[in-house]
């Protein structure tokens, strides 16, 4: 007579795989294809039970343990999900953090790029300020050579009253023999007195457009000077907002790595 051979049929992802024997179940369930909370049915039943009961069907708490065992690998499962939407949130804040740096980076150009203009405008003033030292001092040697106009005025001054004083003597002298030399005294003072007032005249003019042309440069030199501190101080000020916000992302950087070797630590990885 011919031995029967029991036969099963076991579910794996919800679909019947059989019929198997209790041999090749066991060979399925050491290979670890089939786990002790597998579930497994006689072929002459629709009622499914565990595989551990068909395998240990004489020790309930062994069959618990195993099954406990066994059923670890679902929030190791979990865990492993875990650590890859780590890694998926950490590549983006690495391309988060590639984006903040492309951003310092084109600041940093902007910043760079403002700094030339200000070293032109620098450059530029400077050269105004010397150019207007240039000037002032031309303007100085302008006031010596007008302060030797003035010392030649003065004796020209001196020599007119001089004159007028021998004038005065010769006309107490007598008249008739004096006539010609007075006349032509008369002309020379006529002229030195002329000469006198074009020379007054045109140092007057020459002071007064000397001290509006320094006016003038003073004005403009302080305006350019104001400009200039205005863009130095909006310089230092975009440098130390640029110096705050590099700490700022150093300081995110830190603390990502320092939440992710807790995650590494806590999840057993290297």
């Amino acid at each position: 007579m011919m031995k029967y051979k029991k036969e099963y049929f076991v579910k794996i992802e919800n679909q019947d795989h059989g019929p198997l024997t209790l041999v090749e179940i066991k060979r399925l369930h050491e290979d670890g294809v089939l786990f002790s909370n597998s579930l497994v049915r006689d072929s002459n039943s629709f009622e499914y039970s565990a595989l551990d009961k068909l395998l240990n069907p004489n020790s309930s708490e062994k069959i618990q343990s195993n099954i406990s065992k066994k059923q670890i690998y679902i929030p190791t499962l979990i865990i492993v999900l875990l650590i890859l939407l780590i890694l998926n949130e950490y590549r983006f804040q690495a391309l988060n953090d590639k984006i903040k740096s492309e951003n310092v980076q084109s600041t940093l150009d902007s910043n760079s790029i403002q700094n030339d203009e200000l070293k032109k405008m620098i450059t530029e003033d400077r050269a105004k300020f010397e150019a207007v030292h240039s000037r002032v001092e031309s303007f100085e040697r302008t006031a010596l050579q007008m302060s030797s106009d003035y010392k030649l005025i003065k004796a020209t001054k001196d020599s007119i009253e001089s004159l007028n004083n021998t004038v005065l003597q010769l006309k107490n002298s007598t008249e008739a023999n004096n006539k010609m030399q007075i006349d032509a005294l008369d002309k020379q003072v006529a002229k030195l007195q002329e000469k006198l007032e074009i020379t007054v005249r045109e140092y007057n003019a020459s002071n007064e457009s000397i001290k509006n042309e320094l006016k003038s440069e003073q004005r403009k030199l302080s305006l350019n000077l104001a400009l200039l501190e205005a863009n130095l101080k909006d310089a230092n000020k975009k440098i130390t907002n640029y110096e705050i916000f590099k700490e700022e992302v150093i300081k995110d950087l830190k603390y990502d790595r320092n939440i992710l070797t807790e995650l590494v630590k806590k999840t057993g990885l290297k």
